[in-house]
């Protein structure tokens, strides 16, 4: 299915991403920690710059998802019968859907606010809102994944029919 294929494709990308950006975060504070010890020196909005970058690691959200990475607690599951295991891990995922979709709404609205607002961090004076957008696209990412992941299990959702 072309649908499931690019969101994976698009997952794989945006997780490279956040992979980078957990480098570079910990390249950067690192720099941050010598400088501050060796030169008494410290970067000047060190922490800021860091949660700017922590902001991208949502990007990552949708192939924890696809590749089903994420924590899950199915020692109760396994003891129930295949049909309501199938029925549970569907109603999980619309349900994982409607969160998802909810914080992508919540972000973007947010966004839209700090704007408005003109709110910036307040040593390097950078804008928030860039950051609710990465956020945001995040959250859209994960709402396409949980639906490429619905489609993917049309045939679960078959056998509960039946």
């Amino acid at each position: 299915m072309k649908f499931v294929k690019f969101v994976e494709t698009l997952s794989n990308v945006l997780s490279y991403i956040a992979l980078a950006l957990v480098a570079v975060i910990g390249l950067f504070l690192t720099a941050d920690v010598f400088m501050r010890f060796a030169f008494n020196n410290p970067i000047v909005g060190a922490i800021e710059i860091s949660q700017m970058l922590m902001s991208g690691l949502v990007l990552v959200f949708p192939r924890c998802a696809l590749e089903a990475r994420h924590l899950k607690i199915t020692f109760v599951l396994e003891y129930l019968p295949k049909k309501f295991q199938s029925f549970a891990n569907i109603f999980v995922l619309f349900l994982s859907l409607f969160v998802s979709v909810m914080l992508a709404w919540q972000s973007a609205s947010t966004a839209v606010y700090l704007k408005l607002v003109k709110r910036t961090y307040s040593l390097i004076r950078v804008p928030y809102y860039p950051f609710y957008w990465i956020m945001t696209a995040g959250y859209i990412v994960l709402s396409l994944a949980i639906i490429a992941l619905l489609l993917s299990r049309k045939d679960e959702v078959n056998s509960i029919e039946s």
